[in-house]
C-alpha cells in the first residue's frame, strides 16, 4: 500500500504539474486572444479613420473638379464674348475708316453751286449737305451734338472790350 500510495502521490503531483502547465498554457493563450482582439479593434478603427478620409478626399476632388469645370466654362463665355467684341470693333475700324475715306473724298471735291437769285439783301449761304452715313446707328441726325440755343443769344460786339 506503501507503494501505491507513492504512485497515486506521484500521480496526483503530475497531475497537479499538468493543471498548473495547463492554467499558465491558458493565460499565455488569454493574453494573446486580448493582444489579438486589440490589434483587430485598432485596425478596425483604422480603417474607418481611412475610410473617412477617402470619402472626405473624394469630396475635395469632386469640389475642385466642378471648381475647374466652372472655371472652364467661364472661360469659354469670356472668350465667345471677346471674340464677340473683337468683331465689333473690326465693324467699327472699318466703319470708321469708311467714313474717314468718305470725308476725304468730299473735301477734295468741288462744291456744288447753287442757284443765285437776284435779291437786295444777300442770302445767307446755304448749309453744307450732311456727310453720307454708311451702316451708322438708326436715328442718328447732323445736329445730335450741336446746341439749339444759339438763336437765343446775341452775338457780343466787337467794339466792347
Amino acid at each position: 500500500i506503501g507503494e501505491a500510495d507513492d504512485i497515486e502521490r506521484q500521480n496526483e503531483t503530475i497531475f497537479i504539474e499538468e493543471r498548473k502547465q495547463e492554467a499558465l498554457n491558458n493565460e499565455d493563450a488569454q493574453m494573446q486572444l486580448q493582444v489579438i482582439i486589440e490589434e483587430r479593434d485598432g485596425l478596425r478603427e483604422g480603417m474607418d479613420m481611412l475610410w473617412q478620409e477617402q470619402q472626405r478626399v473624394t469630396e475635395e476632388l469632386e469640389n475642385v473638379s466642378n471648381g475647374y469645370t466652372h472655371l472652364s466654362d467661364r472661360l469659354s463665355e469670356k472668350i465667345e464674348e471677346y471674340q464677340e467684341r473683337e468683331e465689333q470693333l473690326q465693324q467699327y475700324d472699318n466703319l470708321l475708316r469708311m467714313l474717314q475715306e468718305n470725308a476725304e473724298k468730299n473735301r477734295h471735291s468741288p462744291p456744288t453751286t447753287a442757284a443765285v437769285k437776284p435779291s437786295k439783301s444777300p442770302d445767307p449761304p446755304p448749309p453744307p449737305p450732311p456727310a453720307p452715313v454708311a451702316n451708322g446707328p438708326a436715328g442718328d441726325t447732323d445736329d445730335a451734338d450741336s446746341s439749339h440755343y444759339s438763336a437765343d443769344f446775341e452775338d457780343p460786339d466787337e467794339d466792347e472790350n
